[in-house]
């Protein structure tokens, strides 16, 4: 994942090992080690944040620039896809659980669950704020408004929902199978 200010580069790893790189000179700031795999990486808007998920089940969010650990979230599974909102405060995980669960890393409280039938491949927050949409497994896309806090659209594939992705302007909805 590239940071918001176009500095750095977070990289995930089968090796256990989430680093960080500099853009301007290609050198290691910083690594962070997992149990397991590192699955996905997410740099926060204001790119102070780094969350990593792995196959041991955990996502931690870091100050990754003194390698601070400030909040772990677990799943039941392998997480799979991790993403900060562009506000900062929320942070979706998407995992083999068949769950996509919304936090609230503010307050570090779960806000939502959004169930899949199979495993959840990819999510994404709408740059508005307003919307998170999650791809599955189950060929189902689901798109939750976060003002409602409930299930807004359901859109229906032929395969596994491989990949979601909002337009700039929030208007549109890209998904992939």
């Amino acid at each position: 994942d590239f940071s918001p200010n176009n500095l750095y580069l977070a990289t995930a790893s089968d090796d256990n090992i989430a680093r960080v790189l500099s853009l301007q000179d290609n050198n290691k700031i910083t690594q962070i080690v997992h149990k397991q795999p590192v699955t996905s990486v997410a740099f926060s808007k204001d790119s102070r944040y780094l969350a990593t998920s792995s196959s041991d089940n955990i996502v931690r969010i870091w100050e990754w620039q003194t390698n601070k650990e400030i909040a772990r979230i677990s799943h039941e599974a392998e997480i799979v896809s991790v993403r900060f909102s562009n506000n900062g405060r929320y942070l979706a995980t998407g995992s083999n659980d068949n769950i996509s669960i919304l936090w609230d890393i503010k307050d570090n409280i779960h806000l939502a669950r959004i169930v899949h039938e199979g495993e959840v491949m990819d999510i994404g927050f709408s740059n508005d704020g307003r919307y998170l949409a999650t791809g599955s497994n189950d060929n189902i896309a689901r798109v939750w408004d976060l003002e409602q806090n409930e299930e807004s659209l359901r859109i229906v594939h032929e395969g596994p929902v491989v990949a979601v992705s909002f337009s700039h302007d929030s208007r549109y909805l890209a998904t992939g199978s």
